[in-house]
């Protein structure tokens, strides 16, 4: 069995494996989530993002479905700032790239909705 660094080194020599690697930490990320492994996870999810993007470009469904994966997976930790900005990202691509009616996208709206509604109800209340 060759190690993870093997497998960076045959990437790097080889962009057309960008996209492979990206599901195989995608794959990896899913196991980490389901053993409560966040922060490997969260390693994985960037490291998947980062192959989607060289491999198939910034706005590509694939790489805009990393983005609002990654956006779930933050929005369940807690973590809404950071969480809304990539929801936000995924939304936008979706909406230019399947259209505004696309179920996908249709989804993602609903979890960025979701949130800011959240965040709405937790801001601080001014008197006037």
């Amino acid at each position: 069995m060759i190690g993870m660094d093997a497998v960076l080194f045959i990437v790097t020599a080889n962009p057309a494996f960008y996209q492979d690697l990206a599901l195989l930490y995608v794959q990896i990320k899913i196991t980490q989530v389901y053993q409560g492994k966040y922060e490997a996870a969260e390693m994985m999810n960037w490291r998947a993002l980062e192959g989607y993007e060289k491999a198939l470009g910034k706005e590509h469904p694939d790489t805009l479905t990393s983005v609002y994966c990654f956006a779930y997976l933050l929005h369940h930790q807690h973590r809404y700032n950071e969480a809304i900005l990539l929801y936000k990202r995924a939304s936008s691509g979706y909406t230019t790239t399947l259209g505004p009616d696309h179920p996908t996208t249709q989804a993602c709206l609903d979890h960025q909705l979701s949130l800011e509604q959240l965040l709405h109800r937790h801001e601080p209340r001014h008197e006037v």
